[in-house]
């Protein structure tokens, strides 16, 4: 699985944003899931309080990066592991013709390694 970098921003603190990372879980052209042991209790609920917005940072296996600005379409917060996991279901808002070679690429990846 991929590495995922999130960049969670609160915008009820004037933009402040919140920075973890995470595993990428699954990829598609419309909706990505990624998995961490970074979000805490506090950025959960800002998450849950409005804050929808997140940059997904993704690379390739040649070092090539891409971010896309995604919503949270969903969460799940387990608190009973150690460290909380949190598994994020997001959406892209735009998918241009560049991004989506980009992601193309990032799937064959993933099915080769899968």
């Amino acid at each position: 699985m991929a590495e995922a970098g999130l960049e969670i921003v609160f915008q009820d603190r004037s933009f402040e944003h919140g920075q973890v990372s995470g595993t990428l879980e699954f990829a598609s052209l419309k909706s990505f899931r990624v998995i961490t042991g970074q979000i805490t209790r506090e950025i959960y609920s800002h998450i849950i309080q409005g804050t929808n917005h997140v940059v997904l940072t993704l690379s390739l296996s040649d070092g090539e990066k891409r971010d896309f600005r995604c919503l949270v379409s969903w969460l799940h917060f387990d608190n009973r592991k150690t460290p909380p996991m949190c598994i994020l279901g997001l959406s892209p808002e735009k998918i241009r013709g560049r991004d989506r070679k980009f992601l193309e690429k990032l799937m064959m990846e993933e099915k080769k390694e899968g």
